[in-house]
């Protein structure tokens, strides 16, 4: 393993970088679930990934069997409608500021990845499914809860197939990960020893030999992914 270097800890996200400059994200808050905490957490690493020029490319893994399952339902549910709104809204941001980054980006899914946490795994450029383990989950409609606007902007960016749409979201069904690769809803399935490995690799292929410049990155992803309309879309969801 290559050597790595802490560039910000907090109390559920670890940043660190190698020498090549390739940065990983390492979600250790157990069910790494979203409260906004966790979400101003993600802002303060991000601002960090953006201001920091020497980060070429970026990987997110989560820990043991999650890589994240989603919204805290339970801690919901003992908050004010307004927080619970704030805390949707930033989720929204963060998904779009993820989108935009102007470098290439990998979702190492080691585990389940449900809900709000499998949106933060299709908005990275690419992404790497454990083979043994996790499912990836849109659980909205068991839930009898509604997906925001731009949640179905970003599903329009990401699920080529109609079935996906389908079976993930309209049924919530519950995808591994061969299930998921053959739903091009993940780049690769592979064991969990090679999972960081094959994440960085295909951070590399999208470097090539060259690099990338991080504004013509930047400016193909805000073109690319209509990202003028995805802030329509969150800017009307909060009416």
């Amino acid at each position: 393993m290559t050597a790595m270097t802490t560039i910000l800890k907090t109390e559920a996200l670890h940043l660190t970088m190698s020498k090549d400059g390739i940065a990983i994200v390492r979600m250790n808050n157990g069910e790494n679930r979203f409260r906004l905490s966790f979400v101003q957490e993600w802002f303060k690493v991000l601002d960090e990934i953006e201001r920091n020029e020497t980060i070429k490319g970026l990987v997110v893994i989560g820990s043991e069997k999650y890589f994240s399952l989603g919204l805290d339902i339970e801690f919901f549910k003992t908050q004010t409608p307004d927080y619970v709104l704030e805390t949707r809204d930033a989720i929204g941001q963060l998904y779009l500021r993820i989108l935009t980054l102007p470098i290439p980006t990998v979702a190492a899914i080691n585990g389940h990845a449900f809900g709000a946490g499998a949106f933060l795994a299709v908005s990275f450029d690419y992404r790497v499914m454990r083979s043994d383990r996790g499912w990836l989950c849109w659980p909205e409609v068991n839930l009898n809860l509604r997906m925001r606007p731009h949640s179905f902007h970003i599903i329009g960016l990401r699920f080529a197939e109609s079935k996906a749409i389908r079976d993930a979201v309209l049924f919530g069904k519950r995808l591994t990960g061969e299930e998921s690769k053959e739903l091009n809803l993940v780049d690769a399935v592979t064991s969990k020893d090679n999972l960081e490995s094959q994440a960085i690799d295909l951070i590399k292929q999208a470097l090539g030999p060259r690099g990338l410049s991080r504004a013509a990155v930047k400016q193909a992803k805000i073109d690319l992914h209509g990202i003028e309309r995805l802030g329509e879309l969150m800017s009307a969801s909060k009416l």
